[in-house]
């Protein structure tokens, strides 16, 4: 137990051999990709190669850009969730 980071406690180690889940330096891993991942989005890097809709990427340097068609769709969603619609409700009222 004592070469493990100081960032695993005893207690999560034994909770996670005792009911085999991942290992604890799974768990470290795991949070050393989101810090990394929480660093890049501050500074404006991309962290996926897949684009969200209403955005498109043609330089990975310049990072996404609003495009109006898919941008439109992605705003009526959000206006109807907050009128208080439904995933249901919202997938029947978009235009096929």
């Amino acid at each position: 137990m004592k070469d493990m980071p100081s960032k695993i406690s005893d207690a999560m180690y034994r909770q996670c051999k005792s009911r085999g889940y991942a290992a604890p330096v799974d768990v470290l891993t795991s949070q050393r990709v989101k810090a990394s991942q929480r660093a890049m989005w501050k500074k404006g890097m991309l962290t996926t190669k897949r684009t969200p809709l209403g955005y498109v990427c043609e330089d990975r340097q310049k990072g996404w850009e609003l495009e109006p068609k898919g941008a439109k769709i992605v705003r009526c969603v959000f206006d109807l969730a907050l009128a208080g619609k439904k995933t249901g409700e919202i997938a029947h009222e978009m235009p096929s």
